[in-house]
């Protein structure tokens, strides 16, 4: 059969429904009416002519935020009513995100959208464990893990998924290069933790979140870098500050470990501390600036 000749009903009791291969444009337009029981799998991007739940039951099966071409999703060309339950095989996170864009609590991936949703249609998730995802370098040796938080929401006439970076874990032997985006946010307010360094290689970047805890280096490759906190550079070994590149106190406190390379820490107006623990450590090519 095709379905744009056939727009028909299809009423599911007990039954296992994939829409996958023939099945994923037979019911383009076929309206479903899912019961208790009834379970349909979502595997690509998938439509609907309009989907009914009676305590049915849908399952994504692979979701990966911040890839929508890559995730299963389902679009219904009219009309989403009822109530019954989502559920995930795997959820997980792109690799390609840009992490200070990443922990503001703004990012959200479509799931199911609708022309319309009926008032008072409920599709209830039982609640997203916290999400992990390695990142940098590769799967098999990446430079740092990521943990996310996730939540369901219905927004206007659209199910989807919001999602936010709440920790960066640094690698051991590792260095996680950092840069802002072309219009991109400047601020990492997720913690960051571990044992590994982190490069800051582009854009005028500000570190705020005071529970900070990573005691690799800190480098400023390119840009600027700006403390947004009190010890936001955690219990870093040293701070590396290389040629045409700036670290700002602005007004904060920051121990580090060493100081090195030939670019500027600037005080200005608002002042602040630096300590540094090794002078030995410190570079004599370093400018200090008032």
């Amino acid at each position: 059969s095709n379905s744009a000749a056939w727009a028909g009903n299809v009423e599911l009791n007990n039954t296992l429904l994939t829409l996958s291969e023939n099945a994923e444009t037979f019911f383009d337009t076929v309206s479903l009416l899912a019961h208790s029981n009834a379970v349909v799998t979502i595997d690509s991007h998938d439509k609907l002519g309009s989907l009914e739940l009676d305590s049915g039951r849908l399952v994504f099966d692979e979701v990966i935020l911040g890839d929508a071409d890559g995730s299963s999703s389902l679009e219904i060309a009219r009309q989403l009513s009822g109530t019954g339950t989502v559920d995930f095989d795997s959820v997980s996170v792109s690799n390609s995100l840009n992490l200070l864009d990443a922990d503001d609590g703004d990012l959200s991936q479509t799931i199911i959208s609708a022309s319309s949703i009926q008032t008072g249609t409920s599709l209830s998730n039982a609640g997203f464990e916290d999400i992990s995802a390695w990142y940098g370098n590769t799967e098999q040796d990446p430079d740092a893990k990521t943990l996310w938080t996730a939540n369901w929401v219905q927004n206007n006439n659209q199910f989807e998924i919001q999602y936010r970076l709440g920790q960066v874990i640094l690698q051991e032997g590792h260095t996680l290069a950092l840069s802002q985006a072309v219009g991109g946010d400047t601020t990492l307010s997720a913690l960051v933790s571990g044992t590994g360094s982190i490069n800051f290689a582009g854009g005028d970047v500000i570190l705020s979140n005071a529970g900070n805890s990573y005691v690799g280096k800190t480098i400023i490759s390119e840009g600027s870098l700006t403390l947004g906190a009190d010890g936001a550079l955690g219990n870093t070994s040293a701070l590396e500050v290389q040629t045409d590149t700036t670290f700002n106190v602005n007004g904060h406190t920051q121990t580090v470990g060493g100081l090195l390379g030939e670019g500027t820490v600037n005080f200005g107006n608002l002042g602040g501390s630096l300590s540094v623990e090794q002078v030995n450590a410190q570079s004599t090519g370093t400018e200090i600036k008032n």
